[in-house]
């Protein structure tokens, strides 16, 4: 299942004419380990800058403390981390619009290419670390994933949960927008998220911890628009609500009672439709609307 995996997840993101704003590397292929039940996505290096010269740096390594940077970086402007969020919300809204679940966002899976100066260009970020992306298909399973500090990008009903291997695992896509929203709130303070852990904190109350920060200091920083956008990643409250009801009438009662055996698959359509809406209208639009001056490429 997880070859399968791979090799389909190889193919979607080998397509050349992928969406401008899906914001991930060309797919070449991918390798399997010889010996371990490893495997590997191989990626083609941006052409601009030269690839001989440009080097990766995640945003984890950006934002952390200048003592543990590997390279000192300047702060990115208001307009810059404006620009960051929306193309990082809206690439995620083009994944899940083809049924596909990232399950590892978090900001050491941004990752950025410094240009021939050593600069980073914050209008150029791409997604990686598909790890254990699967399709979003009803009844899928989610495949165990690996302890790590990283946990901490996890929505919380995700993490300290262990199941057997036959078990059916429901991952939803509004744990990738919970994550997501974290990954706001870290470009918002240009702070890492690991800054706000406290001893003995269970995984909600890490939630609610970063709920108070995001609600008492965001909008000073970014503003209330960002800062809703923020809080509805994190409460997953922003799924449009659809009130379309079908009536039964004489002559169609034994079409509705077909139509009743498909109810789970037609349910879960509804839902993701409404999730897809809602993230669009409440998520992504809100921040494209948010700026500060001209948004111009902007590089440090």
């Amino acid at each position: 299942m997880a070859h399968s995996r791979v090799e389909q997840l190889a193919q979607q993101l080998s397509v050349a004419k992928k969406p401008d704003s899906l914001r991930v590397l060309d797919c070449i292929g991918y390798i399997c380990h010889p010996t371990k039940n490893d495997r590997a996505l191989l990626y083609r290096l941006p052409s601009n800058p030269s690839p001989e010269k440009c080097q990766p740096i995640s945003l984890f390594e950006l934002l952390s403390p200048k003592k543990e940077a590997p390279k000192p970086t300047q702060t990115p402007s208001l307009e810059s981390r404006f620009r960051l969020a929306a193309l990082l919300a809206v690439s995620l809204l083009e994944l899940h619009n083809v049924d596909w679940v990232h399950k590892s966002l978090n900001a050491n899976n941004i990752l950025f290419f410094t240009n021939e100066n050593g600069g980073v260009d914050f209008s150029e970020p791409y997604i990686i670390g598909f790890d254990f992306s699967r399709p979003d298909k009803l009844g899928g399973i989610s495949l165990t994933t690996r302890a790590s500090p990283l946990d901490i990008y996890r929505h919380p009903e995700t993490r300290g949960v262990t199941h057997s291997a036959n078990e059916v695992q429901v991952y939803k896509k509004e744990f990738d927008v919970y994550s997501l929203g974290l990954i706001l709130f870290e470009i918002g303070l240009w702070r890492r998220l690991d800054e706000f852990l406290k001893q003995n904190l269970t995984p909600q109350d890490f939630k609610e911890r970063i709920v108070k920060y995001v609600e008492r200091d965001m909008s000073l920083w970014m503003g209330e628009t960002y800062k809703t956008a923020i809080l509805h990643c994190l409460s997953g409250d922003y799924s449009e609500k659809i009130g379309t009801v079908a009536l039964a009438t004489e002559g169609n009662e034994e079409q509705m009672s077909q139509e009743g055996e498909d109810s789970s698959e037609l349910e879960e359509q509804e839902t993701n439709t409404r999730g897809l809406n809602g993230f669009y209208r409440h998520v992504v639009s809100e921040l494209e609307r948010c700026q500060c001056g001209k948004l111009e490429r902007a590089t440090y």
